[in-house]
């Protein structure tokens, strides 16, 4: 029998996994803050600001972000090439969901770190990921 609430809910689902896969990698989300903090960055800009992140991954990231429509990449017609990054409309949305994520971590992060036996529990965890790698 064919429901259509249940198929909603797959395409919902599938819809969230296939953003998560490019939100969800490293880096993405502080690009995304870094972004909505300030209206045009330039790549310099960014990588200083993302301590620790290669030129290599920073360039990757923005051109996924940029492919997806999540990001603006705009090139000035200048001697040297001036380009800078921006968020689209569309991303601009992210902001609201960013904060609250920002916010539940502070909310949270203190509570985890401090529970009893989280960090012998999380570093279990780890280890079991490490070895079906």
């Amino acid at each position: 029998m064919y429901d259509e609430k249940s198929t909603k809910v797959e395409c919902d689902c599938q819809a969230v996994l296939d953003t998560w896969k490019i939100l969800g990698k490293r880096w993405s989300l502080l690009i995304l803050k870094r972004l909505h903090s300030k209206e045009n960055t330039r790549f310099g800009e960014l990588q200083r600001t993302l301590s620790g992140i290669s030129s290599t991954v920073l360039a990757d990231r923005l051109l996924e972000l940029e492919r997806e429509g999540i990001i603006i990449k705009i090139i000035f017609p200048e001697i040297p090439p001036k380009v800078e990054y921006s968020l689209t409309v569309r991303a601009e949305e992210l902001g609201i969901i960013l904060t609250s994520l920002e916010n539940w971590v502070g909310k949270w992060n203190s509570k985890i770190k401090t529970s009893p036996g989280t960090q012998a529990h999380l570093q279990t965890q780890i280890n079991t990921l490490k070895k079906t790698k």
